[in-house]
C-alpha cells in the first residue's frame, strides 16, 4: 500500500498485497472490464505511489536482542543500498523506543540519513488528507456525506455526485490519474511537472467512474486528488496553508510541508535514488495522495496526535480507524478512512505505505498498544515495510 497507483508484478493475474504491502498474483479468470481496471491500477501502482512488492528474502529483527539493539543490528546488514538511506523510529506512549538510521541523505551531499532528515513521504500524505477532511467535516465545513458538487461545482455529474467518505475508503470508482497520464517508467519522468489542475482536467476531459460507488473498492490516487481539491475549496486554504495551520503549527513539527512548484523544499530534504544510486527522485506538484515531505520524528509526533484524540473527538477517530471499507489488502480486514486495518497481536493496527520514485515508507498506529512506528526510505529498500512487519513481532513491543 504505497502512493499514487497499486502494485503488479506485470504478469494479466490481479495484484493483492498481502502484510504491508507484498504483492500476490491471483489467477488471472474470468475477464470483466472491472478485473481489467484492477489490473491496471495495480500496475499503475507499483509505478506511482501505493502498496510495493518487497523483494528477496525475509528481513530478520532478532527477538533475542533488545529492540533498538535488534535495528541496529539489522540496518548494519543492509548494505546494498548504495548511496541511500533508512530512517526507523518507534514511540510507545509518545516515549521514544527505537531511533535507528543508516546510509545518506544522497551521495552528492554525503549527508547522513537520520530520524529527522526530511523524506518525501508519498503515500504517507494520504492519512494526513484524511486528517485535514475529518476535521472540516467536524467543523461543520463540509460533510463526509454530501457530493463533492456542493463545493467542487465544475465536475463531470458522475463524479460530482461521490462522497468525501466514498474517496477516503476508495469506493467512488474515481479513476487512477497514472493510468489516464499513460506513467510507466519507475521514476514517472514523463509525468514531472504534473499538478492537481492537470490531474482535474484529465478526470473531466475522461468524464466518467471506474465503477458505481460503493459496488466495488479500487485504490485510486485520482481520488484523493480531489479530496485535496474539495479541502481547499471548502476551507478557503491550499493544501499547503491546511498542512501548515492545522498540524506543522499546533504540534510543532520542524520538517514537515506540502511540496508544491510554488514552494521549493525549505529544507534539505533526501533525495530518491535506485538501488545502484541513480538519482530517482519526486518530480511531481500533486498533492492530496502525496506531495508532503515530513521526517520521520515528525510522523511521529502526527501519529502519536492521531491516537490520543488531539487532533480530532475521539469518535471521528474510532471512526477512521474502523474497517467500515472493502479491505484493499490481502492482510487487512478492511479500511479506515484513509488507512489500512489489520488485527495483529497489539489488536486493531492501522497503517499504510508510500512508494514513489526511490522512496519506500511504512507508517503503523496500533493504538491499544499505544505504538506508533515509521520507516522511511530514499533508496528503494524494498524491505522498508517488512522492517515494520517485523517490529510488531518483535516481544518488546507485544
Amino acid at each position: 500500500m504505497t502512493d499514487e497507483v497499486a502494485s503488479s508484478n506485470g504478469d494479466s493475474g490481479f495484484t493483492r498485497l498481502d502484510r504491508f504491502g507484498a504483492s500476490e498474483t491471483k489467477p488471472s479468470g474470468v475477464d470483466t472490464p472491472v478485473k481489467r481496471s484492477r489490473q491496471f491500477a495495480a500496475a499503475a501502482l507499483l509505478l506511482s505511489l501505493l502498496p510495493f512488492i518487497l523483494v528477496g528474502c525475509k528481513t530478520d529483527l532478532s527477538d533475542e536482542l533488545p529492540v533498538q539493539q535488534a535495528v541496529d543490528e539489522l540496518l548494519e546488514e543492509m548494505t546494498s543500498m548504495d548511496g541511500g538511506g533508512v530512517a526507523v523510529a518507534v514511540n510507545r506512549g509518545g516515549e521514544p523506543v527505537v531511533r535507528s538510521s543508516l546510509g545518506l541523505t544522497d551521495r552528492q551531499r554525503g549527508t547522513p540519513m537520520t530520524t529527522e532528515t526530511p523524506s518525501y513521504i508519498a503515500s504517507l500524505s494520504k492519512p494526513i488528507t484524511a486528517l485535514l477532511i475529518l476535521q472540516l467535516h467536524n467543523e461543520d465545513i463540509l460533510s463526509l456525506d454530501a457530493p463533492i458538487s456542493r463545493h467542487l461545482p465544475d465536475l463531470p455529474t458522475s463524479i460530482g455526485a461521490v462522497t468525501a467518505r466514498q474517496l477516503l475508503t476508495h469506493q467512488a470508482g474515481v479513476p487512477n490519474w497514472i493510468k489516464l497520464a499513460g506513467g510507466r517508467t519507475q521514476c514517472l519522468k514523463e509525468l514531472a511537472g504534473t499538478t492537481n489542475d492537470d490531474v482535474v482536467r484529465m478526470l473531466i476531459g475522461h468524464g466518467r467512474l471506474d465503477f458505481e460507488p460503493e459496488t466495488d473498492a479500487e485504490y485510486s490516487n485520482g481520488g484523493y486528488v480531489l479530496l485535496a481539491r474539495l479541502a481547499e475549496a471548502a476551507s478557503g486554504s491550499s493544501m499547503a496553508a491546511l498542512v501548515e495551520d492545522r498540524l506543522a503549527t499546533p504540534l510543532g513539527l520542524d520538517a514537515t510541508w506540502v511540496v508544491t512548484e510554488d514552494t521549493p523544499d525549505p529544507f534539505l530534504r533526501a533525495i530518491g535514488t535506485k538501488r545502484n544510486g541513480t538519482v530517482c527522485d519526486y518530480g511531481l506538484w500533486t498533492t492530496g495522495a502525496g506531495g508532503i515531505a515530513a521526517s520521520a520524528e515528525d510522523l511521529l509526533v502526527i501519529g502519536d496526535a492521531w491516537q490520543d484524540a488531539g487532533l480530532l473527538p475521539p469518535e471521528l477517530v474510532e471512526e477512521a480507524f474502523s474497517p467500515t471499507g472493502p479491505a484493499l489488502s490481502d492482510d487487512a480486514v478492511g479500511h479506515g478512512l484513509g488507512w489500512f486495518v489489520s488485527e495483529r497481536t497489539q489488536g486493531r493496527v492501522v497503517w499504510h505505505t508510500g512508494h514513489y520514485a526511490g522512496f519506500v515508507n511504512v507508517w503503523v498506529l496500533a493504538p491499544e498498544a499505544n505504538l506508533t512506528i515509521v520507516v522511511l526510505s530514499n533508496g528503494s529498500i524494498s524491505r522498508a515495510t517488512d522492517i515494520a512487519d517485523r517490529l510488531l513481532e518483535h516481544p518488546d513491543l507485544q
